[in-house]
Parts: structure tokens; C-alpha cells; sequence
């Protein structure tokens, strides 16, 4: 693969509070989020009318949006995964229950 047809980022982060997330929305990529270790919240929605809080920027393949109204939340432990395709925007790397270390 040459980078256009698949991209992979791993990382390695502490959770944080749902006031500290932000929505974001991918146009060029399909986004899937695997969780190695830890657990987190990520919260989705469609991206509807949501309001673009900072633009698209196509060098990162990404845009932030405001808060929602109303969002699914997904609670992710080790070896399970989300997927998120340009119509959705999602919250991720929230504490699910406490703060705490996930990769």
C-alpha cells in the first residue's frame, strides 16, 4: 500500500472528560478505531447539520465540529473496534468510567 489506499496511526494516550473532546469528521479516509489496551468512550453521530468549529484541512484528513444534540456513545475495551465513515462524526479518547491509559 502506498499511503492513499491505507494509512495507520498508532497511538498511546490518557482518556479525558467529555468537556475536553471535540467532534471530528474525515472526508478521505475511513477511520477505525482498535483498542489494544484500556478502555474509552467514543461518541458518534451523523454528521447532519452539525456546526464546523475548525475547517477541513485536507493535509491531516480532518475537520472539528461543536457539540451535538444528541450522539450514540460506544464503550470500547481491548480488542474491539469502531468504524467511522466520512457521514459520521465522532468524539473519541473520552473516559469511559475514569481517566486512564489507552493504545
Amino acid at each position: 500500500m502506498n499511503g492513499e489506499e491505507l494509512f495507520a496511526s498508532v497511538q498511546g494516550y490518557t482518556t479525558k472528560p467529555e468537556s475536553e473532546g471535540a467532534f471530528e469528521g474525515h472526508e478521505k479516509y475511513i477511520d477505525i478505531q482498535y483498542i489494544v489496551a484500556g478502555e474509552e468512550r467514543i461518541d458518534v453521530t451523523p454528521i447532519g447539520d452539525a456546526v464546523i468549529a475548525k475547517p477541513y484541512d485536507p493535509e491531516k484528513d480532518i475537520a472539528f465540529y461543536g457539540d451535538v444534540t444528541a450522539a450514540t456513545r460506544l464503550f470500547l475495551k481491548p480488542n474491539a473496534y469502531a468504524i467511522f465513515f466520512p457521514a459520521d462524526i465522532h468524539k473519541p479518547g473520552l473516559a469511559a468510567s475514569a481517566q486512564q491509559s489507552v493504545k
